[in-house]
C-alpha cells in the first residue's frame, strides 16, 4: 500500500501522514503531534518543528514558523493541499484557481502524459498537454468534456493545445515535473 503524506526540508521533514491505520484519502494525512499547523489566507503555516535557517542568511535563523508557500486547508486533524500560492491563477473575473486542482481531475484518467493549466488574467482556462501517439484527439476532446462535468464553470477547461513530449522536454526538471514559468 501507498500512503500519502507531507513534509518539508525546513520544518525537519514530515507535517503530516497518512498510515494503514489512520488514513483520510484526499487529504496530505494526519497533522504530526510535534508539528502545529495554520492556515493564513489559504497559505500552509507550520510551526513547532522549524529548521535553523539558511547558511548566510541571518534574517532566517531561528524561526518560530515556516510559511511554506503552499496552498491548503485543515478539517480538524487533517492536512489537505491545494496548489501551491505562487502557481495560483486569478482570472479576469477575479477568482482564484488552483491550476495543480484542476490537473489532477485532467490527469486522474491515464489517457495524457502531461498537462498544465494556465489562464491567469483570461476569461476562462487553457490546458497545454501531451498524450501518447495512440491516443486520438477526439479521444482527448472527449476525456475534457468529461473532467469538466466535475468541475464547476469557472475551473473548466475551454481550450486545450496538444504538445508532443519531445516539445514539452526542454521545460521539465530531471525528475519529470513541469516548469511552468518557463512553459509560459
Amino acid at each position: 500500500p501507498v500512503y500519502e503524506g507531507y513534509g518539508l526540508s525546513e520544518c525537519g521533514s514530515v507535517v503530516a501522514l497518512n498510515t494503514p491505520t489512520t488514513s483520510y484519502i484526499g487529504a496530505a494525512g494526519k497533522i504530526l503531534p510535534h508539528c502545529q499547523v495554520r492556515i493564513e489566507k489559504q497559505e500552509v503555516v507550520v510551526s513547532g518543528s522549524c529548521h535553523l535557517g539558511y547558511a548566510g542568511d541571518a534574517d532566517s535563523w531561528y524561526p518560530n514558523e515556516v510559511y511554506t508557500g503552499d496552498l491548503g486547508h485543515c478539517d480538524a486533524d487533517w492536512l489537505f493541499i491545494d496548489g501551491r500560492r505562487k502557481h495560483l491563477l486569478i482570472s479576469s473575473f477575479g477568482r482564484n484557481i488552483s491550476p495543480e486542482w484542476v490537473e489532477s481531475v485532467l490527469m486522474s484518467e491515464p489517457l495524457l502524459n502531461q498537462c498544465v493549466v494556465v489562464g491567469d488574467d483570461k476569461p476562462y482556462l487553457c490546458a497545454l498537454l501531451s498524450a501518447s501517439s495512440i491516443v486520438q484527439d477526439q479521444q482527448i476532446a472527449d476525456w475534457i468534456k468529461t473532467a469538466n462535468s466535475q468541475l464547476p464553470d469557472y475551473a473548466q477547461i475551454r481550450q486545450w493545445l496538444r504538445l508532443n513530449d519531445k516539445q514539452l522536454l526542454p521545460y521539465m526538471t530531471a525528475n519529470g515535473r513541469l516548469q511552468r514559468a518557463r512553459l509560459l
